[in-house]
């Protein structure tokens, strides 16, 4: 039994296929070589025609994000343009744990970083809920950052590759 089976075609309404490919300088040609479909049929689903679950989850793999993505059904901003890192060293820890975020990820933190409680939607596909009262230190490392002195660095952090989950 196919997953299309159990959940049935998708049609591919608000199918933001085309904007994605833009923001990620993807042509027409290559992602459907990428993703074994033909460009006329890249063309059908971009144009809000029908498509089933793998054209969409292979799709969705190529241009690094997931299916709910494709058809704007995330709850939180996309996950496409890597910024680099927070780090987060609970109360309890001498040791950071670093996840991998975008622009947008940054911002929000910087917004919400007085709540109670932070959300951080990771790039490794990863959504944190953070206890404030149990976090001792947040830090914002950009790519461009050597590898912090004043906390451990794991060299096998993700760097925000393709998700870990496609739907």
């Amino acid at each position: 039994m196919s997953p299309d089976m159990l959940l049935g075609n998708m049609q591919t309404h608000r199918c933001q296929v085309r904007s994605l490919r833009n923001m990620m300088h993807i042509n027409e040609k290559d992602l459907a070589e990428f993703a074994g479909v033909s460009v006329d049929r890249i063309r059908e689903i971009e144009a809000e025609g029908e498509a089933n679950l793998a054209e969409l989850r292979d799709i969705a793999a190529v241009l690094h994000t997931s299916v709910a993505s494709v058809l704007e059904k995330n709850i939180f901003p996309l996950q496409i343009e890597f910024w680099g890192h927070v780090g987060i060293r609970p109360m309890s820890s001498d040791m950071f744990i670093w996840y991998p975020i975008t622009g947008d990820t940054r911002e929000l933190i910087h917004q919400m970083i007085g709540e109670k409680f932070l959300i951080v939607p990771c790039m490794n596909n990863r959504l944190l809920m953070i206890n404030m009262e149990n976090i001792a230190e947040i830090v914002l490392l950009d790519d461009a950052c050597d590898k912090p002195r004043f906390g451990n660095w794991d060299n096998e952090v993700d760097c925000g590759e393709a998700p870990l989950e496609i739907l």
